[in-house]
C-alpha cells in the first residue's frame, strides 16, 4: 500500500499526465497521430517516474583505475556544443557540454533574449540544430530577430517593412542568396511558442522527442521564471518552485544528453548593484536556481557605469563547472540595429557591422 504522501504525489502526477494526454487528443488533426499520442503518454509517464525517483548509476572506480588513460579519454569524448564565441569558449573548455544546465541572469530588458538568440544563431550557422522555446514574446518576434541576424537587415525595418519598399527588395535579394549559398550550411532552428506559466520540462521533453533527440544539439528556453513544474506540488514559496523547475531542466538535460540554456532575472537589489559585486545571491526568487546550474553568467545592466563604449555589454561568469574561470569581467559588443553580438576578439567584425547598418540607414533617408 502507498503511504499517504506517496499517494498524493502519484495522484497529482497522473492527473497532470492524463490532462496533457487529453489535450493531445483534442489537438490531433487525424487518426494517424494515435501512435504519436500513445508514445507521448508513455514518455510523460517515464518522465514523471524519473522526477519521483533518484537517478542511480553504478560504476566502480577501482575497476576503471587499471586503464587510467582510457578513463581520461572517455571524458575528452564528451559531446560539447561550442557557443562559437572564441573568448567564451576558451573559458568553458570548448563550449557547453551535454547533460548540463546553463543560466544567464540580467535585469528586466537587460539583454537576456538577445544573448540567447545570438548564441543559437551562431550554433545554427555552424550546422547545429537548435530548439528555442519562447514564453515571453511571440514566435514571429523570434523569427524577426533571427532573420535580422542572418540577413543584416535592421530589426525595426523587418517589423515595419510595409512602409519601406527597399526592405522588400533587400529581402528578395537575400532570399535568393540564402537559397543558392547558405541554406545547406545552416542548421535547423525550431521555434516553439508557449504561454507563460503553462510550460514545463515534461512538455519540453515531448518537443525534443517530436523532432528526435538525435536531431537537437542544444535547447534554449526564454525564460525559466515563466515555466511551471512538471508535477504539481505544494510549494511553500516561489523559492521552492523556481528551484524545482531548475532541477527538472537539469535532469532532462542529463536524460536527453544535451545542453539546456535558459535565463532568469536579477532581484531588485541586484538591479542597483555593480557587475563587479553581483553574485548568486542576487538571482531573483531563488538561490536554488544557480545552485542547480552548471554554468551561471550575469549580464551588466542597461545603466552600466563600467562600460567604455556604446554597444558594449559586460558580463561575468559566477559559476563554472566546465573550467576554473570565474569572476573576471568579459565583454560582448552589440549592434543596436540588427542586435548582433560579438566578443572582444571580434572587434573588427563588430566595427564592420556598425558601418554596414549605418550605411543602410543613411540610404533609407535619401
Amino acid at each position: 500500500m502507498l503511504k499517504e504522501a506517496e499517494f498524493i504525489h502519484c495522484a497529482c502526477y497522473y492527473r497532470t499526465a492524463f490532462t496533457h494526454l487529453h489535450q493531445g487528443y483534442e489537438n490531433a488533426e487525424n487518426t494517424r497521430n494515435l501512435d504519436e499520442l500513445l508514445q507521448y503518454h508513455s514518455e510523460l509517464t517515464n518522465l514523471g517516474a524519473a522526477y519521483s525517483r533518484p537517478v542511480v548509476t553504478n560504476s566502480s572506480l577501482n575497476s576503471k583505475m587499471g586503464n587510467i588513460v582510457g578513463l581520461i579519454a572517455e571524458g575528452k569524448d564528451r559531446k560539447v556544443v561550442p557557443t562559437f564565441y572564441p573568448d567564451l569558449d576558451d573559458m568553458l573548455n570548448g563550449g557547453l557540454p551535454e547533460k548540463t544546465l546553463t543560466i544567464l541572469a540580467a535585469e528586466v530588458h537587460g539583454g537576456k533574449t538577445q544573448a540567447l538568440i545570438n548564441m543559437a544563431h551562431r550554433q545554427a550557422q555552424n550546422g547545429k540544430n537548435v530548439l528555442c522555446v519562447t514564453l515571453e514574446m511571440s514566435e514571429m518576434d523570434y523569427m524577426h530577430r533571427f532573420i535580422s541576424l542572418i540577413s543584416d537587415i535592421p530589426l525595426y525595418e523587418l517589423q515595419d517593412q510595409d512602409k519601406s519598399p527597399s526592405v522588400q527588395k533587400r529581402l528578395s535579394t537575400f532570399q535568393s542568396t540564402w537559397a543558392d549559398n547558405l541554406s545547406g550550411q545552416y542548421g535547423n532552428i525550431h521555434i516553439v511558442d508557449h504561454d507563460d506559466g503553462e510550460f514545463s520540462a515534461a512538455q519540453l521533453q515531448q518537443h525534443i522527442l517530436r523532432y528526435g533527440s538525435d536531431n537537437i544539439d542544444i535547447v534554449y528556453i526564454d525564460y525559466l521564471n515563466l515555466m511551471t513544474p512538471s508535477v504539481p506540488f505544494r510549494a511553500a514559496d516561489t523559492y521552492a518552485t523556481a528551484k524545482k523547475i531548475a532541477e527538472e531542466l537539469r535532469l532532462l538535460a542529463k536524460k536527453m544528453s544535451i545542453p539546456i540554456v535558459t535565463a532568469t532575472q536579477v532581484n531588485r537589489p541586484g538591479m542597483n548593484t555593480k557587475l563587479e559585486e553581483l553574485d548568486m545571491n542576487y538571482v531573483s526568487e531563488s538561490i536554488g536556481v544557480p545552485a542547480t546550474a552548471d554554468l551561471m553568467l550575469f549580464l551588466a545592466g542597461r545603466d552600466d557605469s563600467g562600460k567604455k563604449h556604446e554597444g558594449e555589454k559586460r558580463y561575468k561568469i559566477v559559476k563554472n563547472r566546465m573550467a576554473p574561470f570565474t569572476d573576471s569581467i568579459e565583454l560582448f559588443y552589440t549592434d543596436a540595429h540588427t542586435l548582433k553580438m560579438y566578443d572582444s576578439s571580434e572587434m573588427d567584425k563588430w566595427l564592420k557591422d556598425q558601418e554596414l547598418t549605418r550605411d543602410l540607414m543613411s540610404r533609407e533617408t535619401l
